[in-house]
């Protein structure tokens, strides 16, 4: 009884782990030079995406290469946060990090896989980016 009780006991135990594995998301902060690292680490990784939630003026200010924007403030975009791929790798940002940080909190919710929230924003990254190499700003 006692063997068999444990055997149960272990079987439910690997089931629970099991289960955490694929379903465990990976939603965080990271620094301005993570991000670069994570840009250049995904740099052909088709299921790599950069989203940029500032607004259209914003963005045509400057922005990564490759980015997609979607303002934040738009009417739309909850229906366009929840019509993404959720099983890419996103990497958000804004100008301080705040709306990122709120869209990222919505992927989590909306159960996204992968998504990281740049802290300090695009300021940040040029920050960081000009003191190494630059080299992923949208030209």
């Amino acid at each position: 009884m006692l063997l068999r009780t444990a055997t149960l006991a272990m079987a439910c135990a690997l089931l629970a782990a099991g289960c955490e594995d694929d379903n465990q998301q990976k939603i965080s902060d990271i620094s301005a030079q993570e991000a670069i690292n994570l840009v250049e680490e995904n740099a052909r990784n088709a299921d790599f995406v950069i989203l940029d939630v500032r607004t259209p003026e914003e963005f045509a200010q400057g922005h990564l290469a490759n980015a997609v924007n979607m303002d934040y403030y738009a009417a739309d975009f909850e229906t366009r946060l929840q019509g993404l791929n959720k099983n890419a790798v996103y990497l958000v940002y804004c100008g301080s990090g705040m709306r990122s940080a709120k869209v990222i909190e919505m992927m989590r919710e909306l159960g996204f896989a992968e998504a990281y929230n740049v802290l300090g924003g695009f300021p940040a990254i040029q920050v960081a980016a000009t003191a190494t190499c630059g080299c992923i700003f949208a030209e």
